[in-house]
């Protein structure tokens, strides 16, 4: 008998089932051979994270999309993607990386071990959810694939019409490289290039609707007019902090099963399904869960992104009682340490977002348990109380004459509404009467502007 010689044998498989059996079996070296044995020693099995949050077939961690919200796990983890592909930039034609002196195979400006900055994957809302898992970043109501510009016919806070011809796990009819064919235009979400290196874009082309550095599916109020976009979708906000009251999230998806239509579809248990807040039709234009229009003046911005929702020349946040001294319709003090897109003046949690803690404020509008608008110390937003908010009613004090005429404005068809000129910087606010037009300041057009009072305590 000659002596006794090891081998080391290893293998990779893919698990196809949730359960799978494997058995090791160690034969002589001659088949029918006496005396000469076989034994094994030292088995191990070693597991990556093979979870698939979004059922696609295809595990996180080679998933560009692991939730299916149509935005790339890159950008939401707070990547760059100029090109919408879900991928990192600069890669070789052979799929190499540019930029990988170490040759570890991550990008030397995530990698710290080779003087880059890691990305930051953060949790906007802090549900214990990180956002490239999570079907409302910021917990706001409204699905990231809807604040996005996605497709979201059934309410569930995924993409539809989900084809992968590519098996990346990004929905083809978003992504921005399909089998080598590029399109960056169909992408929902693209980045500007991170010019000082910091680890992150210095902007986003599209999806950052008041341009304040923070994605609309991550901002509490998308057009900053310190009315949060819960509330302007018609979600109940009673404490003012522009985050769903009642949160529970049994499937861990992310999504409030009060507003999820199928709060059993993420990793966690089955929970019991809700009413979508808002969704899409099949044309993604946005409606509410009963297929009601969320774009009160019919102008192609829905409220919560429109700066003047009832299109009576006058900004919604005044008529909401806030400070406008420019008249462009935003917060004048849009100081918002925490990062959370709601300016701390107006946030009643100035320190729940991923930035850092700031003061709080005091709510510009909230609601009460029935999810009707009251301004932030309870006092009434509905003059005339018929029901519609003062930002949305045309002639909020039912006096027969319409807010615009009072506000000094024109109307020659008496329907309460501006004359159409154009809004070149679509923000819902006509130019004629903003006092701000893609950066240039005229507070001179507006109708309506404010005052701020101080008040000396001696």
């Amino acid at each position: 008998m000659g002596p006794k010689k090891w081998y080391h044998f290893t293998t990779v498989f893919v698990a196809t089932t949730t359960e799978t059996s494997l058995e090791f079996q160690a034969s002589p070296p001659v088949p029918g051979s006496i005396g000469i044995g076989a034994a094994l020693d030292l088995v191990s099995i070693f597991s990556n994270n093979c979870e698939d949050t979004d059922n696609d077939g295809i595990p996180n961690s080679l998933d560009l999309d692991s939730d299916n919200d149509g935005i790339p796990d890159l950008i939401e983890a707070g990547g760059e993607d100029t090109d919408g592909n879900g991928l990192v930039d600069d890669i070789n034609d052979d799929g190499t990386l540019i930029n990988d002196t170490n040759n570890d195979g991550l990008d030397d400006r995530y990698d710290v071990n080779n003087g880059g900055i890691a990305i930051t994957n953060p949790d906007t809302d802090g549900d214990g959810i990180p956002d490239t898992l999570d079907l409302d970043s910021d917990n706001d109501g409204i699905p990231d694939v809807v604040e996005a510009g996605g497709t979201d016919n059934d309410g569930d806070g995924r993409a539809d019409n989900f084809i992968d011809t590519d098996n990346d796990g990004f929905n083809d009819l978003v992504d921005g490289d399909v089998n080598g064919t590029t399109d960056d235009t169909k992408a929902l979400i693209i980045t500007g290039e991170d010019g000082n290196n910091d680890g992150i874009p210095d902007s986003y082309p599209n999806g950052d609707t008041d341009g304040d550095g923070i994605l609309d599916n991550k901002d509490l109020d998308a057009d900053n007019d310190g009315i949060p976009d819960l509330i302007e979708a018609g979600g109940i906000d009673t404490n003012g902090d522009g985050r769903v009251d009642e949160d529970t999230d049994v499937d861990n998806d992310g999504l409030a099963d009060i507003y999820d239509t199928d709060a059993s579809d993420g990793p966690g248990l089955d929970g019991t399904n809700g009413n979508a807040l808002v969704k899409t039709d099949a044309s993604g234009n946005m409606v509410d869960g009963d297929d009601n229009s969320v774009d009160t003046d019919g102008d192609g911005f829905p409220d919560h992104l429109d700066l003047d929702a009832d299109n009576d020349g006058i900004p919604d946040l005044i008529e909401a009682g806030g400070v406008d001294i420019n008249g462009d319709g935003r917060v004048d003090i849009n100081l918002d340490a925490d990062k959370d897109g709601l300016a701390d003046i107006y946030d009643t949690d100035a320190s729940d977002g991923p930035g850092l803690d700031g003061t709080n404020g005091n709510a510009l509008v909230k609601t009460n348990d029935s999810g009707n608008m009251i301004g932030g110390n309870g006092n009434t937003v509905d003059t005339d109380g018929d029901g519609i908010p003062n930002h949305l009613d045309l002639d909020s004090d039912n006096d027969g004459i319409v807010d615009i005429i009072e506000a000094g404005g024109t109307d020659t068809n008496k329907d309460g509404k501006v004359e159409p000129t154009k809004d070149n910087d679509n923000d819902g606010f006509d130019d004629a009467l903003d006092g701000n037009v893609n950066g240039t300041e005229n507070s001179s057009n507006a109708l309506i502007t404010t005052v701020q009072v101080l008040i000396m305590m001696e």
